[in-house]
């Protein structure tokens, strides 16, 4: 379910990206690309830049996996 819904984002967000004139969309997506990347680059200094893109994969799974738990808890939740 994770990668569908990772897959499914992916889809969505990259259809229409151009080089001139971005969207919002395309900035917002940019932006947080290169806050993620920023991040794990302060965290793990210059010698472990080889690895930034595999602990994004990570960090992206981990937050899909977090938002669904909490809204199928949510949702299991009012079915009671």
């Amino acid at each position: 379910i994770i990668m569908a819904v990772i897959l499914l984002l992916c889809l969505i967000l990259v259809r229409g990206l151009k080089v001139e004139n971005p969207s919002r969309k395309q900035v917002v997506l940019e932006l947080a690309v290169s806050k993620l990347y920023g991040f794990f680059e302060d965290t793990i200094g210059e010698n472990g830049k080889a690895y930034i893109p595999y602990l994004a994969a990570v960090a992206i799974y981990i937050g899909c996996h977090i938002c669904i738990r909490k809204t199928h808890i949510y949702i299991w939740n009012l079915r009671l």
